[in-house]
């Protein structure tokens, strides 16, 4: 349902220059960090395909609870959104304060019967039980995963724990363990959904 006017007032402090792009875009895909961005950017190349070519906004909010509001907003204007967080499932502590956060993010894109902590794609949002970088971890491999980190480490001059930061580097890690035999069905789908007209 559509914002009043002072209830969309009280979230336009959420609209960085970043997320006003979407304004501009023909669909929007909000993340939590530029890890997300990276890892999104990397499998949409492994998949021929270019947010920039197709009109998508990709946008790095700042962190899982600051998806909600540039969401409301841009679904508000009837510009069609897709949201990717991460459930941090691992974290038992901060878990239980976000957990609220995985369910009314699941509500927004309109799931009736939302769940707390879970891996999830579909055609409005994706989730991950933990969180991506772990998930893309365990799902190629940890062994194959973090030598590939390593390499591209290695080759992009960057430390081991950028590497996830920087869409080129995130491109070589995914490529070396396709050629290794593995790749992100989980990443396939989430690229699958978002292209899909």
């Amino acid at each position: 349902k559509g914002l009043n006017a002072e209830a969309l007032k009280v979230r336009l402090h959420t609209l960085t220059p970043l997320v006003a792009e979407g304004f501009f875009a023909k669909k929007v895909v909000l993340v939590e960090g530029p890890s997300d961005v990276a890892a999104l950017r990397a499998a949409a190349k492994m998949n021929d395909k270019s947010f920039e070519a197709s009109g998508i906004a990709l946008v790095d909010v700042g962190g899982k609870t600051n998806l909600d509001k540039p969401l409301i907003i841009f679904m508000s204007l009837g510009i069609p959104t897709y949201v990717l967080f991460d459930s941090d499932g691992h974290m038992s502590k901060d878990h239980e304060k976000k957990a609220h956060v995985n369910v009314q993010l699941q509500k927004l894109a309109g799931v009736k019967e939302p769940v707390e902590v879970r891996t999830h794609v579909t055609c409005d949002f994706a989730s991950f039980e933990t969180e991506l970088g772990r998930h893309l971890k365990a799902e190629l491999g940890e062994e194959l995963f973090d030598k590939a980190v390593g390499k591209a480490a290695y080759d992009f001059g960057l430390e081991t724990r950028q590497v996830k930061k920087v869409p080129s580097a995130m491109t070589q890690v995914l490529m070396s363990c396709n050629l290794a035999g593995h790749r992100s069905a989980t990443l396939d789908q989430v690229i699958e959904a978002v292209f899909n007209d």
